[in-house]
């Protein structure tokens, strides 16, 4: 098993631990795990109020609104140092809805070693709806320039829109390389 395939099974096994967690009752908004190795982070300036919770069948539900227009509200998924030297594509496949639209940006974040970091965002947005909706995005590594071989770590984010009420149920969540 290679390190890519080791990183993107430990980011499976802490999906895998929401997805289990079972948590029916609202939990207040916050930047503490949900699980290790995921967590929100919210934009202080916003003052975001708001629940989640991980009812079965889904992993999680999310509920948020800023006393003022925020810049970020962000769902972080650690993904390791997640070596991309030889990986032609990265892929995210997710299920989600909300009671209304929402478009949901998702970025590959790599970290530097003057510890700062650079985003590279996925073509297309999420796209949050009453019913169940599948998306499919890949970004390729190899041909984006912006997106180093090695990083001393990487992440996953799903911005949210962080300027109005929100309610979205990402029901599921998959990350592939081959």
């Amino acid at each position: 098993m290679s390190a890519t395939d080791l990183e993107l099974a430990s980011a499976t096994e802490r999906l895998n631990e929401l997805r289990g967690l079972y948590r029916p009752r609202a939990v207040p908004l916050s930047e503490e795990p949900l699980v290790p190795g995921l967590r929100f982070r919210l934009d202080p300036e916003a003052g975001f109020e708001g629940v989640w919770h991980s009812p079965r069948g889904r992993l999680v539900s999310l509920q948020a609104r800023p006393e003022r227009p925020g810049r970020w509200l962000g769902l972080h998924l650690e993904l390791g140092p997640l070596a991309l030297e030889n990986v032609p594509f990265l892929g995210v496949v997710a299920r989600l809805a909300a009671p209304r639209p929402a478009a949901i940006r998702m970025a590959l974040r790599s970290g530097r070693e003057d510890g700062g970091f650079s985003d590279q965002f996925f073509q297309r947005h999420l796209l949050a709806q009453p019913g169940e909706a599948d998306h499919l995005d890949m970004i390729s590594p190899d041909r984006m320039p912006d997106i180093p071989a090695t990083a001393p770590w990487r992440e996953l984010v799903l911005f949210f829109p962080p300027t109005e009420h929100l309610e979205v149920s990402l029901h599921d969540l998959r990350i592939f390389a081959p």
